[in-house]
């Protein structure tokens, strides 16, 4: 959502042209307006969108036609018009191209600089070199570019083919690439890019943590980021990967596999902050679960109406951090909450209908 209470989306083509629609949506009259189509010279959009503090929105481009290979522009939300702030040449017109294949969001440091990735790109040294990817930065009026960093292939300790987007906490920058030296093995690498000082680091080689992460980092409120990795069929379908950077471990939180999906791609976490939301708001989920009593002083019951079944139920704290589950699946169900300290849990119920949660109070 946007400043003008708006959401503005791309699509990645036009039929087969390589070419995006920029258009928003109005939550209000629930209409779409077509903003306008990018030519083959400025390229498709395959990155999020984001406005930045002068209201502009930015996007990076891809794939444009021989000429180019795409660019940084913004829709110019005060002339409503689309603005080329930096071009990248194609190859056979002496390169760097920069942004061949950008698929991550631009990130507007605490500098007020734009910074942003891309997966291809960033070298050039013959008409069929397309780079394996890098990490650049530009002012919000499109001057000032940089190319801060060309990843490089088989260089020992280095990463390259950065899929993620980018993260700021305390003026230091951080992604991944999805690739570490050489294919799967120790696929991927953490990176910081410290502002004041312009230092580029990989901080973190991934190993046994997890393989080819290609997912934005998420800062949890507990001062740690998260992502997923993709994994390899050889060797795993994908992993959640916790990262500390005050001491730079990585620890692999959760493999993923069969019912709960694999290969995660290009996601971006959520933290969902329950604490906001009242009991009330919870009744909106309700499909027919009872719980009782709330306050709790031992002994929780839960029940399900009519002909659900109950498949899995979790106590969490307010930060959600998982303290008991129970898959049993039964019709109903008494828990013992005697381990848990007095205060407010989060009481996570999942029927073959849905799910729901209730707030309770552990005396």
């Amino acid at each position: 959502m946007t400043t003008d209470g708006s959401l503005y989306f791309a699509s990645q083509g036009l039929g087969t042209e390589i070419k995006s629609v920029l258009s928003k949506y109005d939550p209000v009259s629930s209409t779409i307006t077509v903003l306008d189509t990018l030519n083959s010279a400025e390229g498709g959009i395959g990155a999020k969108l984001m406005q930045a503090s002068n209201g502009h929105i930015y996007v990076t481009t891809a794939n444009g036609n021989a000429n180019t290979y795409g660019g940084v522009i913004r829709w110019n939300t005060i002339s409503n018009q689309i603005e080329v702030l930096h071009s990248s040449k194609g190859p056979n017109f002496g390169g760097p191209h920069e942004y061949y294949n950008s698929k991550s969001q631009l990130l507007e440091g605490s500098d007020g600089s734009l910074y942003g990735l891309s997966t291809l790109g960033g070298s050039f040294t013959g008409t069929n070199d397309q780079g394996v990817g890098c990490f650049f930065k530009i002012e919000l009026d499109g001057t000032v570019y940089a190319t801060l960093k060309r990843f490089a292939q088989s260089v020992q300790n280095e990463g390259y083919f950065p899929y993620g987007g980018l993260v700021e906490k305390n003026g230091v920058i951080y992604g991944t690439t999805s690739e570490e030296n050489a294919v799967n093995v120790n696929s991927g690498t953490i990176f910081s890019y410290t502002i004041s000082n312009g230092t580029f680091d990989f901080i973190k080689i991934l190993d046994l943590e997890g393989t080819r992460p290609k997912g934005t980092l998420t800062e949890s409120p507990n001062g740690r980021f998260y992502f997923t990795t993709t994994g390899e069929p050889s060797i795993n379908s994908g992993n959640l990967i916790e990262f500390n950077p005050i001491n730079g471990d990585a620890t692999q939180r959760y493999t993923f596999g069969g019912i709960n999906g694999v290969m995660p791609y290009y996601d971006e976490l959520a933290i969902v902050d329950f604490n906001v939301l009242s009991v009330d708001d919870y009744s909106l989920l309700d499909i027919g679960v009872k719980t009782y009593p709330n306050p709790v002083q031992d002994i929780v019951n839960i029940k399900v109406d009519g002909s659900d079944q109950i498949e899995t139920i979790k106590i969490l704290d307010l930060k959600g951090s998982e303290l008991y589950i129970d898959e049993s699946k039964t019709k109903e169900s008494v828990i013992n909450t005697s381990f848990l300290s007095s205060g407010v849990y989060l009481l996570y119920i999942k029927t073959d209908t849905g799910s729901t949660i209730r707030k309770i109070i552990k005396e």
